[in-house]
Formats: structure tokens, C-alpha cells, sequence
């Protein structure tokens, strides 16, 4: 279903945040706009396509620069986190005031742009379903759904990882499939810096699942659940994803 034509400068749809009435930009801003003529659908099928031009291939989603800006401040909150738990594990133990201080970073400005689930990106619509099937808060939910929405680099590479894993494997052997999937995502990848971020996850995924249950039976039903074939790109996916 198109519901928009043709703009010299486009902001997204108010309907499609999960907060329209908070969703906010500056119309004066050059920055906040796209400086193309642009136009974009909403299918019935969900998500949001979004056209640059006639012609052009649609990209899945829709660039907004603030959206993207909060997303970056949030994921480097969590990406240090996780690197000061990876010298020191004992901050495990301290998990509930970190999500406590997660949630006021993003209720004072990240949720804003938090998506009804239905944009969501493909991938990201069963990222959302899986997490809720393990009740992970909505808020939280949420924000992981939104960080990768708002951010195309990460979307691609857990679309990438993840289309490559076994289901078989991941339901008979959930630890195995997973740490081999994280190696190999430190082994491809090509930027030291996310080479880093991978040994993290590595490390922080090994100490959870000997040391916690409740992970592991976590971990076993997102492996039950979860449907491989979401994360698998599609042909235009591809060519935003790998282009140089």
C-alpha cells in the first residue's frame, strides 16, 4: 500500500511510532531532512519501504538521522557496559541497575522513536516475537528492535550471522551453534574494532551460560521458537547490505 508520493524533503510518518505524539524533529533543520526527492510504502505484509527515487531499488526501512543518533548513544551505552563486564564479571551481578539505568536513557529520549512492531524491519519482527516469547520487557524489546532498525550496518550483520546458523543444530546443541556463530562473525569480519565487540559477546555468552540457568533456559527456547528463515536478506536487502 503506497500512501505517499513524491517530496522535495520527507520526514517519516507520525503512525508509524509506537509514541507518534512524541515523535519529534526539527522542521528548520536541514540535517533532519532527506534531500532527495523521496517516497515510501508501508506494505500490508509490514515494514516500511522506502524509495530515494523513481526507479530505485527500495531500501527496508526509513532513514531518519535523529532516530539513528539516539540509537547510537544507547548501543554505545551498552557496548561499554558489556566491555567493563568482560575485565570484570562480577558486574553481572549488578544487571538490574543497569537495565534500570538503561530504561531512563531511553524513556528521556530513545523511545521516542521506538516502532510499532509491525514496521519493524522483517528480520526485526521476529527478533520482537522471539524476545516477548521469553517476556522480556516491552520496553527493552523495543529498544534492541530499534537500535538494529535505526542502524542498517548492525541489521545487515545480525541478518548475515544469523540467516547462516543450523536450526537443526541450534535446537540440539543451542550453546555449540551460537559460540561457533560468534567466532565467525570475529573471523569475517573485516573491522578491528567489531572483531573486539564479537570476542566480547563471545566471552559474556560463555560466562552466562555456565554460571546462569535462567539464561540457559532462555537461551533453549529461543532456540525452539525462533524461525532462521526471517533473518535470510532478500535480493534488495543484499544490495544495500554488500554494496562498497
Amino acid at each position: 500500500m503506497k500512501i505517499s508520493t513524491k517530496y522535495e524533503l520527507l520526514f517519516p510518518p507520525k503512525e508509524i511510532f509506537l509514541n507518534g505524539e512524541n515523535a519529534t524533529w526539527d522542521w528548520d533543520s536541514r540535517k533532519d531532512r532527506l534531500s532527495e526527492t523521496s517516497s515510501y510504502e508501508l506494505p500490508e505484509g509490514g515494514g516500511i519501504l522506502f524509495r530515494t527515487k523513481d526507479g530505485n531499488i527500495p531500501f527496508s526501512g526509513f532513514p531518519f538521522p535523529p532516530a539513528t543518533q539516539e540509537a547510537a548513544t544507547w548501543k554505545r551505552l551498552i557496548i561499554a557496559h558489556l566491555g567493563q563486564i568482560r575485565r570484570y564479571p562480577w558486574l553481572l551481578l549488578s544487571w538490574r541497575s543497569f537495565l534500570a539505568e538503561l530504561e531512563e536513557v531511553s524513556f528521556v529520549g530513545f523511545s521516542r522513536y521506538y516502532l510499532k512492531s509491525s514496521f519493524y524491519r522483517r528480520p526485526l519482527r521476529e527478533l520482537y516475537r522471539v524476545l516477548r516469547v521469553i517476556n522480556v520487557p516491552e520496553w527493552l524489546v523495543h529498544g534492541v528492535c530499534s537500535m538494529f532498525q535505526w542502524d542498517s550496518a548492525y541489521c545487515s550483520r545480525l541478518q548475515h550471522y544469523v540467516s547462516r546458523m543450523s536450526a537443526n543444530l541450534l535446537k540440539a546443541n543451542p550453546s555449540f551453534e551460537i559460540y561457533r556463530t560468534l567466532k565467525q562473525a570475529e573471523n569475517t569480519d573485516a573491522n578491528p574494532n567489531v572483531q573486539e565487540k564479537w570476542r566480547t559477546f563471545q566471552k559474556l555468552f560463555i560466562i552466562l551460560w555456565i554460571f546462569s540457568r535462567k539464561f540457559r533456559k532462555m537461551v533453549r527456547v529461543i532456540a525452539e521458537n525462533v524461525e532462521i528463515k526471517e533473518f535470510r536478506m532478500d535480493k534488495n536487502e543484499e544490495v544495500y547490505a554488500y554494496r562498497s
